[in-house]
């Protein structure tokens, strides 16, 4: 009886720590060119009873040594080598003034960008957010 009483308090406390968000839906492929400035929104919803604060993380991997990235929120952006950022989103609310901006670089080529999102303090809760992108050379006028 204790060991049953012990299997459902440690099942209510994995259920009380389910994923309470969701990732916008969007495009997750973009095109661009060399030398170019790309705006990828980052979307998230809160859809638990309580406000919660989220980390969104950029994977240091995944940027080429001649791209740029850093994160805009409202219209101010940060510097480039803050790789994450949180934010607390009321319960119901969606945060939908951040975005990732990416400089792409000199080099073209096919690219992905991943993004770890999560709720602060809340183990299991890391969801990938993955975008891919396509960096291609300048088209020429003629």
């Amino acid at each position: 009886m204790r060991n049953l009483l012990l299997l459902l308090f440690v099942f209510a406390a994995i259920g009380s720590h389910a994923q309470t968000y969701e990732l916008a839906e969007g495009p997750r492929s973009y095109v661009a060119n060399i030398s170019q400035t790309l705006r990828i929104p980052l979307k998230i919803k809160n859809t638990g009873d309580k406000a919660q604060v989220f980390i969104i993380r950029l994977a240091d991997e995944d940027l080429r040594a001649t791209q740029k990235g850093y994160f805009c929120l409202d219209g101010d952006c940060l510097e480039s080598g803050i790789t994450e950022i949180s934010r607390k989103i009321e319960a119901g609310g969606q945060l939908s003034s951040l975005i990732f901006t990416l400089e792409t670089g000199i080099v073209a080529g096919p690219n992905e960008l991943r993004f770890d999102v999560y709720i602060k303090g809340v183990g299991g809760s890391r969801t990938e957010y993955p975008f891919s992108i396509s960096i291609d050379e300048k088209q020429s006028k003629n």
